[in-house]
């Protein structure tokens, strides 16, 4: 390892191509925040004479051969820094072109700007282009180089890259006022240059480095541990293909109410493994305990694609297990990711043949038992934390169901099993609040019909709304829009109705997510 002090703009100036590894995360700084303090400070110290120069922070890059005249480098860490100042280049280029008769010191005209900084004009293809980045931002600055290249009209937008969305930034704030002082605060732009050999371990490097922008994500960290200085770049890039990648966009693609549940299926994923909590911020470290765990890298990627498609099997839009469909939307519905670790492993099993259909049926329902009955009672989700991991124990050690109800209905204190006795003594009286009434309701409705009724789209309504409010939102007081259901029931008043109806769809309730037994 090497490193040196180097101006950036003598940096950029060098003819050489800087690459960046698939699995970086995308370019993300944004106009008015990174690029504006950006710009802000360029025009401060290019107009402050006592100040000689400012500090980017360091660049890492390992070599990667190519020759003397055209060296090729893996950017390593620095591609936010170095991105952006690449598009800043390229507006001033448009600048220059626009206005010919502006002058920036040896900078004789717009073409010099391009070909100085931003291309080599000897090279041909790919490597005509000094910076090459990943992804869906390799071909966005391509084109933004060549369009400015040649003259052509650059799109605002595209896509979701901020590439052409900071060059516009950039463009609509360059005047004839402030150009000069820009292009005097690069020339004082100075940066740490640390040049790594392939006996470097560039995670090591990288992760010590305290460089200005955006930190990095949990999973930003994570994907670097794997893939970056452990294996060659080319494993590298197979691996990212083929497994990371096709992991991160199957969590794009099936957003879980509203969110990216990558994170969420990590830390859950660590429990797994190591059969104890594990709070958000461990979740880095514990991640590094067990992926040393493994012989190499590809194994562990390989399993995180394997449990991410049984995560997003469970609570996502996958539908690679049909014959669990209505198990795993009630566990989406019901937001059971507190029993993740332990229901991953459970399909995992299923998978390999450990499991029957029945059986992993008889589980999932057993769960979605536990936790719902729980719930109704008013007890919060947090007193079902620690069941999953004695679950997971249980099945790790070989058990089946049998040995799963065992624990299950000899669990005490806060953790037990509602039975149907304290269920009909502590159930939610003001069900109307209760955030899953819709779900419960529209279980009850569809109890043992051969043909369910899509309810999805009726509303929660109330039978009666002159009673009391001791009455008013108990559950036999609420029924979904047009639906009858428990409605043969002879009283006085509707207050005894309202009691009579609760007791018959508490009974109902029973039935449905029956108590099990050994």
């Amino acid at each position: 390892m090497e490193s040196q002090k180097i101006d950036a703009l003598r940096f950029l100036g060098n003819p050489q191509q800087c690459v960046l590894p698939l699995y970086q995360r995308p370019y993300s700084w944004e106009r008015g925040v990174e690029c504006k303090i950006l710009f802000d400070n360029l025009y401060y110290i290019g107009n402050a004479e006592n100040r000689a120069n400012w500090y980017l922070g360091a660049i890492v890059c390992q070599d990667t051969g190519g020759n003397l005249a055209n060296p090729k480098f893996v950017l390593i860490d620095g591609q936010q820094r170095i991105t952006t100042l690449t598009i800043l280049i390229c507006s001033m280029t448009e600048y220059l072109r626009k206005h010919p008769k502006t002058k920036l010191d040896e900078v004789k005209n717009w073409d010099s700007m391009l070909k100085t900084y931003v291309v080599n004009s000897e090279a041909e293809g790919e490597k005509w282009y000094r910076l090459l980045l990943n992804n869906e931002d390799k071909e966005d600055l391509k084109e933004l180089i060549y369009k400015v290249s040649k003259g052509e009209d650059i799109p605002k937008y595209k896509g979701k890259s901020n590439i052409f969305k900071n060059y516009h930034w950039f463009k609509r704030n360059l005047n004839k006022n402030n150009i000069h002082s820009i292009y005097e605060g690069l020339k004082k732009l100075e940066m740490i240059l640390i040049s790594l050999d392939e006996k470097d371990v560039a995670q090591n490097i990288f992760e010590t480095l305290n460089s200005t922008g955006r930190s990095l994500t949990m999973v930003d960290k994570i994907r670097n541990y794997l893939l970056m200085g452990v294996l060659s770049q080319k494993e590298a890039e197979e691996l990212y293909n083929y497994y990371w990648r096709p992991m991160e966009l199957s969590f794009e693609n099936n957003y879980i109410n509203g969110k990216n549940h990558v994170d969420y299926f990590i830390r859950y994923y660590l429990m797994m493994k190591l059969m104890k909590p594990v709070t958000n911020n461990s979740v880095y470290d514990k991640f590094r305990m067990v992926s040393d765990n493994f012989e190499n890298a590809t194994l562990c990627i390989k399993e995180l694609n394997e449990f991410s498609e049984y995560y997003l099997n469970l609570f996502g839009n996958l539908n690679k297990y049909p014959e669990f469909k209505k198990e795993f939307q009630d566990f989406t519905a019901l937001k059971m990711r507190v029993f993740s670790p332990f229901l991953m492993k459970v399909c995992q099993k299923y998978s390999n043949g450990h499991f029957t259909q029945e059986e992993a049926s008889k589980i999932f329902n057993l769960s979605i038992g536990y936790y719902l009955r729980k719930s109704l009672c008013g007890w919060t989700a947090s007193s079902a934390n620690d069941l999953p991991l004695k679950l997971l124990r249980v099945i790790e050690n070989g058990g089946g169901y049998s040995d799963i109800v065992g624990v299950v209905v000899n669990l005490k204190s806060n953790d037990r099993l509602v039975s149907d006795a304290l269920l009909k003594e502590l159930f939610v009286s003001d069900f109307k609040i209760y955030t899953k009434n819709h779900f419960v309701l529209s279980h009850l409705i569809n109890f043992n019909k051969k043909a369910n009724i899509d309810t999805s789209d009726l509303n929660v309504i109330c039978l009666f709304k002159d009673v009391e409010d001791e009455y008013a939102n108990k559950i036999g007081n609420l029924t979904l829009e047009g639906i009858d259901l428990c409605m043969d029931i002879e009283a006085e008043t509707n207050e005894e109705f309202i009691d009579k109806r609760t007791d018959k769809l508490t009974e109902l309730i029973l039935r449905v997510w029956e108590y099990p037994t050994l």
